[in-house]
């Protein structure tokens, strides 16, 4: 008599803790490895989007040194208020720090999602996802300016293939930290999965047995 009494009840709370259940030894163990991940994730997105500014701003150093005229934009406006160095300087810490605090929240978001209970996967992947665009975004945005600052040299007559060939190194740099930020966030999800996967097992041999 006991027993089918308990049985429901017993049966009714592992039904209730399913969606999102994790065990908290193992849950304590998989969120320790991924915050180590999206930290190394956000610092080959760093590195990723600095191989693509520095070529891009020699270049840009390269057309003042000429005394070429910048067409309009955010740096032409800084270079005339603040002048050449100041202004190109300013450029700089504008955009780093707008792709850092950008970057970072995605990923801080992506990290909070991952720690969800309940319904983590959509969420997730829609935060893990919009944090690889963003960083696809950047590095695409700012190799196209770059080769805009060189076809400014180019209409000068100036030889742009070694200034060309240097674009082509340092986006192979970026593109080989952009693949490593996709793959930690792809390791973090297959954790999380496979935690999961590994918890739905447990709950359901509770049931049956």
């Amino acid at each position: 008599m006991a027993g089918s009494v308990i049985d429901p009840v017993f049966r009714k709370r592992l039904v209730q803790m399913a969606p999102g259940f994790l065990s908290s030894k193992e849950q304590d163990q998989v969120t320790q490895q991924n915050r180590r991940d999206y930290i190394i994730g956000y610092g080959l997105a760093s590195v990723s989007y600095l191989l693509i500014l520095i070529p891009q701003y020699n270049t840009l150093d390269r057309i003042m040194a000429l005394n070429a005229r910048i067409p309009e934009s955010s740096i032409s406006i800084l270079i005339q208020t603040y002048g050449s160095m100041l202004g190109v300087q300013l450029s700089i810490l504008s955009v780093v720090l707008a792709f850092q605090a950008i970057s970072g929240v995605l990923l801080l978001l992506t990290s909070i999602m991952g720690r969800a209970r309940k319904a983590w996967r959509g969420k997730y992947v829609i935060t893990s996802m919009s944090s690889i665009g963003y960083v696809g975004y950047s590095l695409g945005v700012g190799f196209l300016t770059s080769l805009r600052w060189a076809s400014i040299l180019a209409r000068m007559n100036v030889d742009v293939s070694p200034i060309l060939q240097s674009y082509y190194l340092f986006n192979l740099g970026a593109a080989i930290c952009y693949l490593g930020v996709v793959l930690v966030l792809r390791r973090t999800y297959t954790r999380l999965s496979a935690l999961e996967a590994r918890d739905s097992l447990t709950i359901r041999k509770g049931i049956l047995s």
